[in-house]
């Protein structure tokens, strides 16, 4: 399955669409109503928190959120008989992974948004939604009479309070990402995606006008991946960039770790080997150097690419013509294993070896 969206009533997959019965505006009143008796219980829910709690709770006023098999109906293109077929099958299996990274996704197939929802909330308890102001500065008065040569020395005002809140990104399910480089011309492009990305960059160029930050407009694709990863690590978001882009949420946070260690170069040598320097005469002349230390030849062997050390270590070259140390950690339920990087690079490979190994 390429992707999986989850949309307000329904979850689609390629030519799959899988339909759930919507609760009403009444269900929905009477389902805050039932959790607004107990303290905590609605702010969670707004959290994404879905407790056993919450839904025994609701099971008690006669409120299932889990659909049973009448309120399902599929539809998909193949010329299974089966019902649902396999394709439709397949949808609602990734949908019991979504719910266990996104609780909330049983609350948008039931009808309902995050933002839906605490609009509701907020009515029923008396509270009008309040428009957001922004105090947008004066550009026209901030670069007034100033050149190109001397726009780097211009202090910036503060970024408005209101301008950082309207530029949290929106809430995502499981979409692919635009940039993706291997979308299929079937992939549906979910226009919530495309904000995102416009926000990012939005926040990319401020801290480029207010900080003379990078803009990351060199960067590679899996660092640009990895950057996103490393904002979102010990989030729910994890592992929905992790579902969108069809990696795994050990190999992103690798990623993410290399990328805070060494920039897209260290994110390289993790995620495409091809990136790695062969030379080798500087690999040959690395093994001299570990064996002058006293590390004993047999334990290190020649690659084409790499130095193979003990407990699962290879030393090798990245493009920027530095050592790097990538050790690799074992699978758990059956997944490959998991290549991390143990430090920053170096130009001197004995710099990457630990005395215990000498």
């Amino acid at each position: 399955m390429r992707s999986l969206v989850i949309d307000r009533g329904e979850a689609r997959s390629e030519d799959t669409r899988v339909e759930f019965e919507r609760f009403t505006s009444q269900r929905w009143r009477q389902v805050l109503e039932v959790l607004g008796t107990k303290s905590g219980h609605v702010a969670a829910l707004l959290d994404g928190e879905l407790s056993s709690a919450i839904l025994d709770e609701l099971a008690d006023a006669g409120i299932e959120l889990f659909a049973t098999a009448d309120e399902i109906a599929s539809s998909c293109r193949c010329d299974e008989w089966g019902d649902p077929c396999r394709h439709a099958a397949a949808v609602l299996y990734r949908l019991a992974t979504e719910f266990d990274s996104d609780p909330l996704a049983l609350v948008t197939l039931r009808g309902l948004r995050r933002d839906d929802l605490a609009a509701l909330w907020n009515e029923l308890r008396g509270i009008e939604p309040q428009p957001a102001t922004v105090e947008e500065p004066d550009a026209a008065e901030i670069w007034a009479g100033v050149s190109l040569a001397e726009a780097e020395s211009v202090e910036l005002p503060p970024m408005p309070a209101g301008l950082g809140a309207l530029l949290g990104a929106p809430e995502l399910l499981a979409a692919p990402d635009p940039w993706e480089p291997d979308l299929a011309a079937k992939d549906p492009i979910d226009p919530h995606s495309v904000d995102e990305l416009a926000l990012d960059a939005t926040e990319r160029a401020w801290a480029v006008l207010a900080d003379g930050a990078s803009a990351g407009l060199v960067g590679t694709v899996h660092g640009d991946l990895a950057r996103r990863a490393a904002n979102l690590q010990h989030t729910p978001g994890m592992a929905m960039l992790a579902s969108r882009t069809r990696q795994s949420v050990e190999t992103l946070r690798s990623w993410a770790a290399a990328w805070s260690l060494g920039g897209d170069v260290a994110v390289e040598v993790l995620a495409e080997p091809r990136s790695r320097l062969i030379d080798q005469r500087r690999l040959a002349e690395g093994r001299d150097a570990l064996v002058e230390m006293g590390i004993s030849k047999r334990t290190v062997a020649l690659n084409y690419d790499s130095l193979g050390m003990p407990g699962g270590v290879k030393l090798v070259i990245g493009a920027d013509g530095r050592w790097y140390r990538l050790r690799s950690e074992p699978g758990v339920r059956g997944r490959p294993e998991t290549w991390l990087l143990d430090g920053p690079g170096s130009y001197e490979v004995e710099d990457l070896v630990g005395d215990d190994e000498a």
